[in-house]
């Protein structure tokens, strides 16, 4: 009898340490059906699956950072950002509080997050199952294409919604912002481009209408205008070039006073800086240099002979009704591939002319075979004008 006792007691002496190393045992985590493996294994806390922040987010292929000094987790993967400071409940998506039920956590020098955030951050699906300790993360696009005759996309609407920054119409995915929309936040504010998971993308490019009318369009970075880009203030003008913010142009802009007088030159923390020409606008197409100036810190400390005055009446012969002889103005196209102006561009024309640039001006465009419309100024002088392009420059004919 005693035996059978002792029997008995090590059955379940055995079935406690078989249980009990059952609910020990790391979950496995399987992403797109490839098994991953891990320095530092997941964990169960407070009912909750932490999971490495890192090798997840790695697989999915986001580039993840680390600041030591913040204690902070940034992961980017598209034109999606994830921001997780450790210890906190409540970590960022493209700039969106979502709330968790524990915070992330650091383990033997590796970051721990909740489950169910690091599966969703970038748009996967999450399945536990806790009966086989197995967690399950999918990619779930955005959209889905319909293989038939007539393909249909049934994920993707056009509608408008209400969501916290404002009234959104646009595309719209699950009920949610995702694609090309404009949103007309609660301040009045109009922001054009796209969106993901209800939000700007917080890089990329944007149209911005305010409400005291002013217009951006241009670069934005980490959800700031930044870049390259035009704006537009009204009776002010309008600036076209480098920027780091809306009050801080930075670098070559070319800025059109309401006048119709254009400054091209150098802008350091929002004013003209170094040499630079001021022009004289006719029309769309036609600039002509009328002084060359120079700023320091946005002074104007020496200009040209010329003055402003003496060309405001100048119109440029082709403009008008009693036009130059036609062997005056030369219009034909680029032989092959045109990249913008650099300092001393050749063109090189399909009539078999030959031109090279002779002011100073800097702009990319790229075209196959543009038009161009060459034409001599008051002065004899010519210039010329490329399809796309909307600044003409000086140019000596070579060929």
């Amino acid at each position: 009898m005693r035996n059978k006792r002792f029997s008995i007691v090590a059955i379940i002496l055995l079935l406690v340490f078989v249980l009990s190393a059952s609910a020990l045992a790391s979950p496995t985590v399987n992403l797109d059906g490839k098994q991953l493996t891990f320095e530092v294994q997941p964990v169960i806390e407070d009912g909750r699956a932490l999971v490495p922040l890192r090798a997840i987010f790695e697989a999915m292929g986001a580039t993840v950072s680390w600041d030591s000094n913040t204690q902070t987790a940034t992961a980017q993967k598209g034109t999606t950002s994830v921001i997780l400071p450790i210890g906190s409940l409540s970590p960022t998506i493209n700039g969106q509080a979502r709330q968790l039920d524990v915070p992330g956590k650091i383990v033997n020098g590796r970051t721990l997050a909740p489950l169910r955030f690091v599966g969703e951050a970038f748009g996967y699906s999450v399945n536990w199952d806790s009966s086989t300790q197995v967690i399950t993360i999918k990619n779930m696009p955005l959209t889905h294409t319909v293989q038939s005759e007539n393909p249909v996309d049934n994920s993707i609407t056009t509608d408008q919604i209400e969501i916290p920054l404002g009234h959104y119409v646009g595309d719209i995915v699950n009920g949610t912002a995702n694609g090309h929309g404009v949103l007309t936040t609660k301040n009045g504010v109009t922001i054009e481009g796209k969106f993901v998971n209800g939000m700007p993308v917080p890089n990329g490019k944007f149209k911005m209408t305010f409400p005291n009318r002013m217009i951006y369009e241009g670069d934005v970075v980490n959800n700031m205008p930044c870049g390259q880009g035009k704006q537009a203030i009204p009776d002010k003008g309008t600036y076209i070039g480098g920027l780091k913010s809306l009050s801080q142009w930075e670098g070559y802009g070319e800025q059109t006073l309401p006048n119709s007088y254009t400054l091209k030159i150098i802008f350091k923390n929002h004013k003209p800086d170094g040499a630079g020409t001021l022009y004289r606008n006719f029309g769309n197409y036609v600039s002509v240099p009328i002084c060359d100036v120079i700023y320091q810190n946005g002074v104007i400390v020496s200009k040209s002979p010329l003055t402003v005055d003496s060309y405001t009446s100048y119109v440029p012969d082709y403009l008008k009704k009693s036009a130059s002889p036609a062997d005056e103005i030369i219009e034909s196209n680029i032989a092959g591939e045109f990249e913008g102006w650099y300092r001393d561009t050749i063109i090189k024309l399909e009539n078999g002319q030959e031109w090279k640039q002779i002011s100073p001006e800097f702009e990319y465009h790229y075209a196959m075979k543009p038009d161009v419309r060459i034409y001599p100024d008051y002065n004899g002088n010519y210039q010329i004008h490329i399809e796309g392009i909307d600044n003409d420059v000086y140019v000596t004919r070579i060929k």
